[in-house]
């Protein structure tokens, strides 16, 4: 599964919803370099959190990362030149935005703020962790393309930013399941160690409706698109095993982002 524990899988899903979501603002679908801007910082940040994890545990991804580190590097710094070729393609006003997600997006990953005394990492502040993910995923995948296209911030954009940033907290969410040892290992608070797996699941499917609520107001056929993929993600949460492996979880959670982009693309015909 190299594909996936280098999290090229994830970045391609995370590319792919970036492309489609420009019928969401009038435009056909695209792969640009906003697209491919997505796909470098994914694959950044995702492996850069696993690369610098101070406490790696012995799950079937741990060791695969420890055993292909020089590898993760490689990827890290080919996205790394890959993602400053992109961003010195945006428009001022998109690229004007780029340093505070980047502050957010690598503080998540890297130690920046002091708690008790000691420095970490901002996943490391108690519930932080999901609100973290939701904005800078929704920044990314929808935020960045309104920028590059100078979307103005009134209602209707409004209502696209709300029902992504629903959909993403809860397609992330129950990805802390199968982490929550590592998370208790490296003292990080997060929602099913606070609330426990069955109210976490019950969670999740508050934020899919909230997201599905929020589609109601975008424009049609599109929100179609964006409510067929909320029903994805529900059945696949109601079904969901919190002992499941990870990546079972990386690769049907993960490809909820791929539905909900090809279901757009339909949309836009």
């Amino acid at each position: 599964p190299w594909h996936v524990f280098t999290n090229i899988y994830v970045a391609l899903c995370g590319a792919a919803l970036t492309a489609a979501s420009y019928p969401l603002l009038g435009m056909p679908p695209r792969f640009d370099h906003v697209a491919g801007l997505v796909f470098c910082c994914t694959l950044v940040i995702y492996n850069l959190d696993r690369l610098v994890e101070p406490h790696p545990g012995d799950s079937e991804h741990e060791r695969w990362v420890e055993s292909h580190r020089r590898v993760l590097w490689g990827i890290t710094l080919i996205s790394t030149a890959g993602a400053i070729a992109f961003a010195t393609m945006l428009h001022p006003a998109a690229m004007i935005s780029l340093p505070i997600a980047g502050v957010v997006a690598v503080g998540y990953c890297l130690p920046v703020v002091r708690i008790r005394g000691a420095w970490q990492r901002l996943k490391a502040l108690p519930g932080a962790k999901l609100v973290l993910i939701a904005l800078v995923w929704t920044y990314a995948t929808a935020g960045l393309p309104m920028l590059e296209i100078g979307t103005p911030l009134e209602r209707s954009s409004a209502m696209i930013l709300l029902s992504r940033f629903f959909f993403i907290a809860a397609v992330a969410l129950p990805f802390d399941l199968p982490d929550m040892q590592r998370d208790k290992r490296s003292g990080i608070a997060t929602i099913p160690i606070l609330l426990g797996v069955k109210k976490t699941k019950q969670l999740a499917l508050l934020l899919v409706l909230a997201s599905a609520l929020c589609s109601l107001l975008n424009p049609w056929p599109e929100a179609a698109a964006l409510l067929a993929s909320c029903g994805f993600v529900s059945g696949l949460i109601a079904v969901l095993r919190h002992d499941r492996g990870v990546l079972y979880f990386m690769v049907a959670l993960d490809g909820m982002l791929l539905i909900q982009a090809g279901l757009l693309w339909i949309s836009a015909g």
